[in-house]
């Protein structure tokens, strides 16, 4: 009796905005899996939350999950806008500080289109402060790129050109 799934989010896990939502698979007999993108997070710390609504108008909300993006990125992309290829950096540059990646960070790294579609995903295991990622194959548009790395999240966009 599914008709949707609503993703929310909110500064103090009370009032909540809509983010985006989903068309449900009504009645299944299988596990199913939905996926999504926040197109403009906040920084610090925030909540998400999910609203499952029936066809007769009655909801419920999944438990509510804590997110930290920091403010001070811990990884940035260039050239941007980019064209060939673009450039993932860890550390701030402008102070010169670098935050070497090391394989106990397990980071993982994906690249989303304005759809929420992923177009690039690679597991970070070894050591290095920066590398670089072909997109010359990518349409022209904006694009996020999200690093999971040490239970955290950080997310940076970028213009293909």
């Amino acid at each position: 009796n599914n008709a949707f799934f609503t993703v929310e989010k909110s500064y103090d896990a009370v009032d909540f905005v809509k983010v985006f939502s989903l068309p449900g698979a009504g009645n299944s007999n299988k596990k199913l899996h939905y996926k999504g993108i926040d197109p403009y997070p906040y920084c610090g710390l925030f909540y998400y939350r999910l609203k499952q609504t029936d066809y007769d108008g009655k909801f419920e909300y999944s438990k509510i999950v804590a997110i930290n993006i920091l403010e001070k990125l811990r990884f940035s992309v260039r050239p941007n806008p980019a064209n060939e290829y673009l450039e993932i950096v860890f550390g701030d540059i402008s102070n010169k500080a670098i935050l070497v990646m090391a394989p106990e960070y397990g980071a993982e790294l994906t690249i989303y289109d304005a759809r929420g579609q992923s177009v690039f995903s690679n597991k970070l295991d070894g050591t290095y402060d920066k590398f670089r990622i072909d997109i010359s194959q990518l349409e022209n548009g904006v694009y996020l790129v999200n690093l999971k790395s040490n239970g955290e999240y950080y997310t940076v966009k970028f213009v293909k050109e």
